[in-house]
Protein backbone atom coordinates (compact mmCIF):
# COMPACT_ATOMS: atom_id res chain seq x y z
CA UNK A 1 0.00 0.00 0.00
CA UNK A 2 3.11 2.50 1.00
CA UNK A 3 4.30 1.29 -2.88
CA UNK A 4 1.12 2.63 -4.53
CA UNK A 5 0.74 5.67 -2.59
CA UNK A 6 4.45 6.82 -3.41
CA UNK A 7 3.93 6.07 -7.14
CA UNK A 8 0.85 8.27 -7.37
CA UNK A 9 2.61 11.03 -5.89
CA UNK A 10 5.29 10.32 -8.37
CA UNK A 11 2.76 10.82 -11.38
CA UNK A 12 1.25 14.06 -10.08
CA UNK A 13 4.65 15.83 -9.40
CA UNK A 14 5.73 14.72 -13.35
CA UNK A 15 2.43 16.19 -14.71
CA UNK A 16 2.79 19.49 -12.67
CA UNK A 17 6.36 19.96 -14.03
CA UNK A 18 5.16 19.61 -17.49
CA UNK A 19 2.00 21.72 -17.17
CA UNK A 20 4.92 24.32 -15.48
CA UNK A 21 7.30 24.27 -18.43
CA UNK A 22 4.76 24.41 -21.30
CA UNK A 23 4.44 28.33 -22.40
CA UNK A 24 0.89 30.21 -22.38
CA UNK A 25 -0.98 30.85 -25.96
CA UNK A 26 -0.22 34.53 -27.10
CA UNK A 27 -3.54 36.14 -27.53
CA UNK A 28 -2.35 38.96 -29.94
CA UNK A 29 -1.86 36.42 -32.64
CA UNK A 30 -4.87 36.10 -35.66
CA UNK A 31 -4.53 33.98 -39.18
CA UNK A 32 -6.86 34.94 -41.62
CA UNK A 33 -9.27 31.90 -42.87
CA UNK A 34 -10.29 30.98 -46.16
CA UNK A 35 -11.96 28.76 -47.47
CA UNK A 36 -10.71 25.38 -48.93
CA UNK A 37 -11.86 26.09 -52.41
CA UNK A 38 -9.21 28.96 -52.17
CA UNK A 39 -6.15 26.95 -51.43
CA UNK A 40 -3.90 26.37 -54.30
CA UNK A 41 -4.06 22.94 -55.37
CA UNK A 42 -1.11 20.37 -54.41
CA UNK A 43 0.33 17.30 -55.45
CA UNK A 44 -0.82 14.20 -54.07
CA UNK A 45 1.00 13.50 -50.45
CA UNK A 46 2.38 16.74 -50.47
CA UNK A 47 1.84 19.93 -48.16
CA UNK A 48 0.34 23.52 -50.71
CA UNK A 49 2.79 26.68 -49.84
CA UNK A 50 0.80 30.14 -49.57
CA UNK A 51 2.58 33.19 -51.62
CA UNK A 52 3.58 35.90 -49.64
CA UNK A 53 1.01 38.54 -49.13
CA UNK A 54 3.17 41.22 -50.80
CA UNK A 55 4.55 38.69 -53.22
CA UNK A 56 4.09 40.82 -57.04
CA UNK A 57 1.87 39.53 -59.74
CA UNK A 58 3.18 36.87 -61.85
CA UNK A 59 4.73 38.64 -65.24
CA UNK A 60 2.58 39.06 -67.42
CA UNK A 61 -0.75 39.70 -65.36
CA UNK A 62 -2.05 42.52 -63.93
CA UNK A 63 -4.64 43.23 -60.94
CA UNK A 64 -6.42 45.76 -63.86
CA UNK A 65 -7.25 43.33 -66.52
CA UNK A 66 -6.35 39.45 -67.76
CA UNK A 67 -2.76 39.51 -70.02
CA UNK A 68 -2.67 40.28 -73.91
CA UNK A 69 -1.65 42.37 -76.75
CA UNK A 70 -3.18 45.29 -74.94
CA UNK A 71 -2.08 44.31 -71.28
CA UNK A 72 -1.76 47.38 -68.63
CA UNK A 73 -3.86 49.10 -71.17
CA UNK A 74 -6.22 50.22 -68.01
CA UNK A 75 -3.17 50.84 -65.78
CA UNK A 76 -2.95 54.92 -65.20
CA UNK A 77 -0.69 56.87 -64.17
CA UNK A 78 2.29 55.98 -66.56
CA UNK A 79 3.89 58.26 -69.19
CA UNK A 80 4.28 55.21 -71.92
CA UNK A 81 1.88 55.26 -75.57
CA UNK A 82 -0.11 52.28 -74.05
CA UNK A 83 -0.66 54.24 -70.43
CA UNK A 84 -1.30 57.61 -71.98
CA UNK A 85 -4.77 59.32 -71.18
CA UNK A 86 -4.98 62.37 -73.52
CA UNK A 87 -3.43 64.92 -75.15
CA UNK A 88 -3.16 68.75 -75.97
CA UNK A 89 -1.65 70.22 -78.98
CA UNK A 90 -1.02 73.89 -79.99
CA UNK A 91 0.48 75.10 -83.11
CA UNK A 92 1.87 77.87 -85.01
CA UNK A 93 1.63 76.81 -88.87
CA UNK A 94 3.59 78.13 -91.98
CA UNK A 95 0.92 77.25 -95.10
CA UNK A 96 2.36 77.12 -98.90
CA UNK A 97 -0.34 76.71 -101.91
CA UNK A 98 -0.31 76.24 -105.33
CA UNK A 99 -0.36 79.27 -107.68
CA UNK A 100 -3.09 79.97 -109.29
CA UNK A 101 -3.10 78.79 -112.92
CA UNK A 102 -2.07 81.80 -115.37
CA UNK A 103 -4.44 82.80 -117.45
CA UNK A 104 -5.10 86.28 -119.39
CA UNK A 105 -2.74 88.80 -119.24
CA UNK A 106 -4.14 91.51 -116.69
CA UNK A 107 -2.16 94.00 -117.28
CA UNK A 108 0.19 95.09 -120.51
CA UNK A 109 2.56 98.37 -121.77
CA UNK A 110 2.74 98.65 -125.13
CA UNK A 111 3.24 101.90 -127.71
CA UNK A 112 1.30 104.04 -128.99
CA UNK A 113 0.57 101.96 -131.89
CA UNK A 114 0.10 98.76 -130.30
CA UNK A 115 -2.27 100.11 -127.46
CA UNK A 116 -1.42 97.51 -125.37
CA UNK A 117 -3.28 94.59 -127.48
CA UNK A 118 -1.60 91.35 -126.67
CA UNK A 119 -0.33 90.08 -129.36
CA UNK A 120 1.40 93.00 -130.75
CA UNK A 121 4.57 94.67 -131.88
CA UNK A 122 5.42 96.59 -128.95
CA UNK A 123 3.30 95.27 -126.18
CA UNK A 124 4.53 93.52 -123.29
CA UNK A 125 2.30 91.67 -119.88
CA UNK A 126 3.80 93.79 -117.02
CA UNK A 127 1.36 91.63 -114.59
CA UNK A 128 -0.73 88.49 -114.84
CA UNK A 129 -2.29 85.83 -112.63
CA UNK A 130 1.19 83.79 -112.02
CA UNK A 131 2.78 87.02 -110.88
CA UNK A 132 0.92 86.78 -107.49
CA UNK A 133 1.88 85.30 -104.92
CA UNK A 134 0.24 85.15 -101.45
CA UNK A 135 2.96 82.16 -100.26
CA UNK A 136 3.53 81.78 -97.26
CA UNK A 137 0.07 81.90 -95.29
CA UNK A 138 0.37 82.04 -91.77
CA UNK A 139 -2.05 80.76 -89.03
CA UNK A 140 -2.70 78.10 -86.08
CA UNK A 141 -3.93 75.29 -85.42
CA UNK A 142 -4.65 72.78 -82.35
CA UNK A 143 -5.40 69.33 -81.56
CA UNK A 144 -7.13 67.73 -78.53
CA UNK A 145 -8.11 64.62 -78.04
CA UNK A 146 -8.55 61.82 -74.74
CA UNK A 147 -9.00 57.81 -74.39
CA UNK A 148 -12.47 56.48 -72.87
CA UNK A 149 -11.33 55.76 -69.25
CA UNK A 150 -14.08 52.92 -69.67
CA UNK A 151 -12.32 51.14 -73.07
CA UNK A 152 -9.31 52.68 -73.60
CA UNK A 153 -9.03 50.71 -76.68
CA UNK A 154 -11.06 53.65 -78.36
CA UNK A 155 -10.46 57.38 -78.02
CA UNK A 156 -12.32 61.23 -79.47
CA UNK A 157 -9.76 63.67 -80.96
CA UNK A 158 -10.90 67.49 -82.49
CA UNK A 159 -8.32 69.44 -84.16
CA UNK A 160 -8.25 72.31 -86.42
CA UNK A 161 -6.46 75.07 -88.07
CA UNK A 162 -7.24 78.35 -89.61
CA UNK A 163 -4.46 81.17 -91.44
CA UNK A 164 -5.03 84.69 -91.88
CA UNK A 165 -6.31 86.58 -94.62
CA UNK A 166 -3.44 87.09 -97.14
CA UNK A 167 -3.11 88.94 -100.09
CA UNK A 168 -0.67 90.38 -102.66
CA UNK A 169 -1.22 93.46 -104.57
CA UNK A 170 0.74 94.80 -107.64
CA UNK A 171 -0.38 98.96 -108.86
CA UNK A 172 1.36 100.81 -111.71
CA UNK A 173 0.49 104.47 -112.07
CA UNK A 174 1.55 105.00 -115.64
CA UNK A 175 3.42 108.52 -116.65
CA UNK A 176 3.81 109.19 -120.44
CA UNK A 177 3.50 105.56 -121.06
CA UNK A 178 0.40 103.42 -122.60
CA UNK A 179 -1.23 100.75 -120.20
CA UNK A 180 -4.15 98.74 -120.66
CA UNK A 181 -6.34 95.87 -119.91
CA UNK A 182 -6.08 93.33 -122.73
CA UNK A 183 -9.46 91.19 -124.22
CA UNK A 184 -10.22 89.48 -127.55
CA UNK A 185 -13.67 91.53 -128.59
CA UNK A 186 -16.02 88.61 -128.88
CA UNK A 187 -17.71 90.39 -131.60
CA UNK A 188 -14.76 90.53 -134.07
CA UNK A 189 -12.68 87.76 -132.86
CA UNK A 190 -10.13 90.09 -132.82
CA UNK A 191 -7.46 91.28 -129.74
CA UNK A 192 -8.59 94.56 -128.37
CA UNK A 193 -7.98 96.11 -124.78
CA UNK A 194 -9.40 98.61 -122.20
CA UNK A 195 -6.76 102.21 -121.81
CA UNK A 196 -5.85 102.97 -118.80
CA UNK A 197 -3.02 105.23 -119.50
CA UNK A 198 -2.36 107.05 -122.95
CA UNK A 199 0.46 109.98 -123.61
CA UNK A 200 -2.22 113.04 -124.11
CA UNK A 201 -5.23 110.94 -123.94
CA UNK A 202 -5.67 109.74 -120.43
CA UNK A 203 -3.57 109.63 -117.15
CA UNK A 204 -4.38 107.35 -114.45
CA UNK A 205 -3.57 103.97 -112.42
CA UNK A 206 -4.65 100.69 -112.10
CA UNK A 207 -4.05 97.50 -109.83
CA UNK A 208 -4.60 94.14 -109.34
CA UNK A 209 -4.85 91.66 -106.24
CA UNK A 210 -5.40 88.50 -105.09
CA UNK A 211 -6.74 87.37 -101.52
CA UNK A 212 -6.91 84.22 -99.89
CA UNK A 213 -7.42 81.88 -96.67
CA UNK A 214 -8.15 78.97 -95.12
CA UNK A 215 -9.69 77.18 -92.49
CA UNK A 216 -11.28 73.65 -91.29
CA UNK A 217 -12.12 70.91 -88.58
CA UNK A 218 -11.96 67.55 -88.12
CA UNK A 219 -13.46 64.97 -85.27
CA UNK A 220 -12.11 61.67 -85.20
CA UNK A 221 -12.40 58.42 -83.49
CA UNK A 222 -9.31 56.27 -82.71
CA UNK A 223 -9.49 52.97 -82.34
CA UNK A 224 -5.85 51.21 -81.12
CA UNK A 225 -4.70 48.34 -83.02
CA UNK A 226 -1.57 48.31 -81.18
CA UNK A 227 0.00 49.76 -77.95
CA UNK A 228 3.16 48.91 -76.40
CA UNK A 229 5.03 51.32 -73.60
CA UNK A 230 6.55 52.93 -76.95
CA UNK A 231 4.61 52.20 -79.89
CA UNK A 232 1.19 52.72 -80.59
CA UNK A 233 -1.25 52.08 -84.02
CA UNK A 234 -4.46 53.25 -84.10
CA UNK A 235 -6.82 53.50 -87.03
CA UNK A 236 -8.79 56.66 -87.68
CA UNK A 237 -12.12 57.53 -89.14
CA UNK A 238 -14.71 60.30 -88.75
CA UNK A 239 -15.63 64.11 -90.58
CA UNK A 240 -13.50 66.59 -91.89
CA UNK A 241 -14.79 70.29 -92.86
CA UNK A 242 -12.32 72.52 -95.44
CA UNK A 243 -12.77 76.08 -96.54
CA UNK A 244 -10.87 77.35 -99.15
CA UNK A 245 -12.00 80.98 -100.24
CA UNK A 246 -9.72 83.52 -103.01
CA UNK A 247 -10.76 86.58 -104.50
CA UNK A 248 -9.12 88.61 -107.63
CA UNK A 249 -9.69 92.00 -108.40
CA UNK A 250 -8.94 94.41 -111.26
CA UNK A 251 -9.48 97.72 -110.36
CA UNK A 252 -8.43 100.61 -112.83
CA UNK A 253 -8.80 105.02 -112.42
CA UNK A 254 -8.57 106.92 -115.49
CA UNK A 255 -8.59 111.08 -116.01
CA UNK A 256 -9.27 112.52 -119.56
CA UNK A 257 -6.80 114.80 -120.50
CA UNK A 258 -6.99 118.53 -121.55
CA UNK A 259 -8.14 118.46 -125.54
CA UNK A 260 -9.47 115.20 -125.14
CA UNK A 261 -12.71 113.57 -124.61
CA UNK A 262 -14.20 109.83 -123.90
CA UNK A 263 -17.45 107.82 -123.70
CA UNK A 264 -19.02 106.24 -121.00
CA UNK A 265 -22.86 105.22 -120.76
CA UNK A 266 -23.45 106.56 -124.48
CA UNK A 267 -22.20 109.78 -123.08
CA UNK A 268 -19.59 112.09 -124.10
CA UNK A 269 -17.15 113.69 -120.84
CA UNK A 270 -14.43 116.25 -121.66
CA UNK A 271 -11.30 116.97 -119.83
CA UNK A 272 -11.56 116.33 -115.95
CA UNK A 273 -13.81 113.48 -116.13
CA UNK A 274 -12.27 110.49 -114.25
CA UNK A 275 -13.28 106.85 -115.43
CA UNK A 276 -13.59 104.09 -112.91
CA UNK A 277 -13.58 100.22 -113.59
CA UNK A 278 -13.69 97.13 -111.33
CA UNK A 279 -13.85 93.38 -111.63
CA UNK A 280 -14.03 90.99 -109.01
CA UNK A 281 -13.57 87.01 -109.40
CA UNK A 282 -14.29 85.39 -105.61
CA UNK A 283 -14.60 81.94 -104.77
CA UNK A 284 -15.56 79.65 -102.11
CA UNK A 285 -14.88 75.54 -101.97
CA UNK A 286 -16.40 73.77 -98.72
CA UNK A 287 -15.77 70.18 -98.70
CA UNK A 288 -17.79 67.97 -96.30
CA UNK A 289 -15.84 64.88 -95.95
CA UNK A 290 -15.61 61.67 -94.47
CA UNK A 291 -12.30 60.47 -93.37
CA UNK A 292 -10.17 57.48 -93.18
CA UNK A 293 -6.97 56.59 -92.21
CA UNK A 294 -3.68 55.00 -89.80
CA UNK A 295 -1.46 57.13 -87.19
CA UNK A 296 1.47 55.84 -85.61
CA UNK A 297 3.44 56.80 -82.75
CA UNK A 298 6.96 55.83 -81.38
CA UNK A 299 8.38 56.80 -78.23
CA UNK A 300 12.38 56.13 -77.98
CA UNK A 301 13.66 57.97 -74.32
CA UNK A 302 12.63 61.90 -74.28
CA UNK A 303 11.88 61.24 -78.20
CA UNK A 304 8.45 61.08 -79.81
CA UNK A 305 8.25 60.27 -83.84
CA UNK A 306 4.32 60.35 -84.71
CA UNK A 307 2.81 60.18 -88.70
CA UNK A 308 -0.37 59.96 -89.89
CA UNK A 309 -2.08 58.90 -93.39
CA UNK A 310 -5.50 59.69 -94.18
CA UNK A 311 -8.38 60.44 -96.86
CA UNK A 312 -11.44 62.00 -97.33
CA UNK A 313 -13.98 61.83 -99.47
CA UNK A 314 -17.19 63.33 -99.92
CA UNK A 315 -18.52 66.02 -101.66
CA UNK A 316 -17.73 70.10 -102.18
CA UNK A 317 -19.71 72.75 -102.91
CA UNK A 318 -18.07 75.82 -104.70
CA UNK A 319 -19.67 79.03 -105.18
CA UNK A 320 -18.47 81.79 -107.61
CA UNK A 321 -19.61 85.13 -106.98
CA UNK A 322 -18.83 87.79 -109.98
CA UNK A 323 -19.14 91.10 -109.96
CA UNK A 324 -18.49 94.45 -112.37
CA UNK A 325 -18.97 97.86 -112.04
CA UNK A 326 -18.14 100.96 -113.62
CA UNK A 327 -18.01 104.79 -112.93
CA UNK A 328 -17.64 108.06 -113.40
CA UNK A 329 -17.31 111.31 -112.01
CA UNK A 330 -17.58 114.35 -114.66
CA UNK A 331 -15.26 116.91 -112.77
CA UNK A 332 -13.60 116.79 -109.59
CA UNK A 333 -15.91 117.45 -106.96
CA UNK A 334 -19.10 116.57 -108.81
CA UNK A 335 -20.98 113.61 -107.69
CA UNK A 336 -19.69 110.21 -109.04
CA UNK A 337 -22.47 108.04 -111.02
CA UNK A 338 -21.87 103.93 -110.76
CA UNK A 339 -23.66 101.20 -113.26
CA UNK A 340 -23.20 97.76 -113.49
CA UNK A 341 -20.36 96.31 -115.60
CA UNK A 342 -16.61 95.93 -115.27
CA UNK A 343 -14.51 94.76 -118.46
CA UNK A 344 -14.68 91.01 -117.43
CA UNK A 345 -17.62 90.88 -115.28
CA UNK A 346 -20.45 92.77 -117.35
CA UNK A 347 -23.97 91.57 -117.46
CA UNK A 348 -23.58 88.36 -118.77
CA UNK A 349 -21.88 86.90 -116.39
CA UNK A 350 -21.98 89.04 -112.99
CA UNK A 351 -23.88 87.19 -110.24
CA UNK A 352 -23.35 84.15 -107.82
CA UNK A 353 -23.04 80.60 -109.08
CA UNK A 354 -22.73 77.47 -107.43
CA UNK A 355 -22.43 73.86 -108.44
CA UNK A 356 -21.05 70.46 -106.70
CA UNK A 357 -18.77 67.90 -107.07
CA UNK A 358 -17.40 64.35 -105.84
CA UNK A 359 -13.99 65.21 -103.89
CA UNK A 360 -10.66 63.09 -102.96
CA UNK A 361 -8.61 64.67 -100.23
CA UNK A 362 -5.36 62.43 -99.27
CA UNK A 363 -3.39 63.83 -96.48
CA UNK A 364 0.01 62.77 -94.91
CA UNK A 365 1.61 64.50 -92.44
CA UNK A 366 4.94 63.69 -89.77
CA UNK A 367 6.27 65.21 -87.03
CA UNK A 368 9.22 64.70 -84.52
CA UNK A 369 8.90 65.90 -80.98
CA UNK A 370 11.20 66.13 -77.64
CA UNK A 371 10.45 65.74 -74.20
CA UNK A 372 12.06 68.72 -72.46
CA UNK A 373 10.36 68.68 -69.02
CA UNK A 374 7.33 66.60 -67.39
CA UNK A 375 5.17 66.00 -70.12
CA UNK A 376 5.11 68.61 -72.39
CA UNK A 377 6.72 68.32 -75.62
CA UNK A 378 8.09 70.20 -78.35
CA UNK A 379 8.54 69.48 -81.90
CA UNK A 380 8.01 70.23 -85.63
CA UNK A 381 5.81 68.63 -88.02
CA UNK A 382 5.63 68.59 -91.90
CA UNK A 383 2.32 68.53 -93.70
CA UNK A 384 0.95 67.73 -97.30
CA UNK A 385 -2.59 67.73 -98.28
CA UNK A 386 -3.97 66.95 -102.31
CA UNK A 387 -7.35 68.38 -103.40
CA UNK A 388 -9.09 67.13 -106.58
CA UNK A 389 -11.60 69.83 -107.27
CA UNK A 390 -11.52 73.43 -106.58
CA UNK A 391 -12.66 76.72 -108.32
CA UNK A 392 -9.98 79.06 -108.53
CA UNK A 393 -10.98 82.63 -109.11
CA UNK A 394 -8.08 83.06 -112.35
CA UNK A 395 -10.15 79.92 -114.45
CA UNK A 396 -13.20 81.64 -114.45
CA UNK A 397 -12.03 84.67 -116.40
CA UNK A 398 -13.14 84.48 -120.24
CA UNK A 399 -10.92 86.17 -121.96
CA UNK A 400 -13.63 87.23 -124.94
CA UNK A 401 -15.99 90.48 -124.14
CA UNK A 402 -18.51 92.14 -126.30
CA UNK A 403 -17.47 95.57 -126.36
CA UNK A 404 -21.35 96.53 -126.43
CA UNK A 405 -21.29 95.25 -122.73
CA UNK A 406 -18.79 97.40 -121.51
CA UNK A 407 -19.78 101.07 -120.07
CA UNK A 408 -16.74 102.19 -120.84
CA UNK A 409 -16.74 101.32 -124.37
CA UNK A 410 -17.80 103.35 -127.21
CA UNK A 411 -19.97 100.86 -128.82
CA UNK A 412 -21.66 100.17 -125.86
CA UNK A 413 -25.38 99.04 -125.98
CA UNK A 414 -24.84 98.65 -129.94
CA UNK A 415 -27.57 95.84 -130.40
CA UNK A 416 -25.99 92.33 -131.98
CA UNK A 417 -23.02 91.88 -129.41
CA UNK A 418 -22.29 88.37 -128.13
CA UNK A 419 -23.17 87.23 -124.99
CA UNK A 420 -19.98 87.05 -123.61
CA UNK A 421 -18.14 87.10 -121.51
CA UNK A 422 -20.19 83.96 -119.64
CA UNK A 423 -19.48 81.66 -116.78
CA UNK A 424 -17.44 79.46 -116.83
CA UNK A 425 -17.07 77.38 -113.84
CA UNK A 426 -13.83 75.71 -114.45
CA UNK A 427 -12.41 73.05 -111.92
CA UNK A 428 -9.37 72.54 -111.43
CA UNK A 429 -6.43 70.60 -108.31
CA UNK A 430 -4.83 71.89 -106.13
CA UNK A 431 -2.39 70.83 -103.37
CA UNK A 432 -1.60 72.61 -99.66
CA UNK A 433 1.68 72.18 -97.68
CA UNK A 434 2.89 73.60 -94.55
CA UNK A 435 5.35 73.49 -91.74
CA UNK A 436 4.19 73.38 -87.71
CA UNK A 437 6.23 74.14 -84.19
CA UNK A 438 3.81 72.47 -81.58
CA UNK A 439 3.62 72.19 -78.16
CA UNK A 440 1.80 69.43 -76.88
CA UNK A 441 1.21 68.04 -73.24
CA UNK A 442 0.20 64.75 -72.82
CA UNK A 443 -0.71 63.15 -70.11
Amino acid sequence: MRKGLLGSITALAASASLAHGQPPSPMSASYPSAPMSALPAAPSGTWAALPPADAPFPLGESPDGPPGLLNQMFGGGGTGLSTERGWASFNSNVWFIRTMPSGLPLITAGTTLSGGVVPSIGTTTTFSVDNFNVNPLVGGSWDVGYWFRRNSLWGLSWDGFVTEIDSDRYRIAPNNQVVARPFIDADTGLPNSLLIGFPGFLSGEISASITAQLWGSEWLLHRKLFADEFRRLSFQFGFRYLDIAEELAVQSSSVVQPGSTTNFYNLVFGPGARIDVRDRFATQNQYMLGQLGLQGNWRYRRWLLEWATRVGLGGVYQTLDVQGYSAVTPAPGAPTNTVIGGLLAVDSNIGRYHSSRFAVVPEGKIQVAYRFVGQLDLGLGYTFTYINSVLRPSEQIDAQVSTTRVPASANYAFPGGANRPRVLLNHSDMWLQGLNFFASLRY
